[in-house]
């Protein structure tokens, strides 16, 4: 019986072998534009601003609710490349967001500029005199990229460091 269940945890380890390296030439297989045509949006202005509408929409209300899981993986492939969630998650419960709107929004080809305003503070575990842990009706401009071949908006600006 011992014998069966080694070779079972073997051919199940081989078998998520075989998957991994599937997966992995999968994805570098996938198709490519030739290097000498650029990519092209493809996707009316209108698209474009509707989409970064959306993108904002859920980013912010996944802040204002604290889904702190929903908001990291709307951050840029760059963002999560240089911090774990791990990391990220480390102090998330110290700070809340509500009450948002959004004032403008900007699209200029691959860059978006989005005005919001919100309401945010800090969740202090202990009575400390720091003053006004809140802070309402913060009004802040905060810009996004289009990435072309994920074919999604992005908080930052290209070649900008990750936010």
């Amino acid at each position: 019986m011992a014998d069966l269940r080694r070779v079972l945890i073997l051919v199940g380890l081989m078998v998520f072998v075989l998957l991994l390296v599937f997966y992995e030439r999968a994805s570098q297989n996938g198709e490519q534009p030739p290097s000498d045509q650029p990519l092209q949006v493809d996707r009316s202005p209108e698209e474009m601003k509707q989409l970064l509408e959306e993108t904002v929409r859920t980013r912010w209300n996944a802040m204002t609710s604290g889904d702190w899981l929903k908001v990291y993986e709307t951050s840029s492939p760059e963002f999560k490349a240089k911090t774990s969630l791990v990391k990220y998650m480390q102090g998330r419960n110290k700070f809340f967001y509500e009450n948002w709107s959004l004032l403008d929004l900007k699209v200029d080809g691959l860059n978006g500029l989005v005005k919001i305003q919100y309401d945010w503070g800090v969740i202090l575990d202990v009575k400390l005199d720091l003053g006004e842990p809140r802070h309402n009706g913060v009004v802040k401009e905060f810009p996004y990229y289009y990435d072309l071949e994920d074919r999604c908006w992005y908080p930052g600006r290209l070649g900008d460091p990750p936010q």
